[in-house]
């Protein structure tokens, strides 16, 4: 038992090592993001230029598509709604 808990007591200081030393790596060479006065005061858009936090609603398929997936939605049994 003794010998277990060393063995896993290493195990742990090798992983606390390697973070403290992935972290270090990462903090030398990434350099800080900055943002200007101006940038932090526009309003924020998502790549699409939608404004963030509302949600794009995708209409339903309709047609060929739609009636293909109702049937597979039927054939498996499931017969929830949507």
């Amino acid at each position: 038992m003794k010998r277990l808990l060393r063995v896993l007591g290493w195990i742990l200081g090798v992983l606390v090592v390697a973070w403290v030393g992935a972290c270090a790596y990462l903090a030398m060479t990434h350099p800080r993001v900055t943002f200007t006065a101006e940038e932090l005061a526009r309003p924020a858009t998502s790549p699409e230029g939608l404004p963030l936090g509302h949600g794009h609603v995708v209409p339903p398929a309709r047609g060929r598509e739609h009636q293909r997936l109702d049937a597979l939605r039927g054939a498996a049994g499931d017969d929830r709604a949507g």
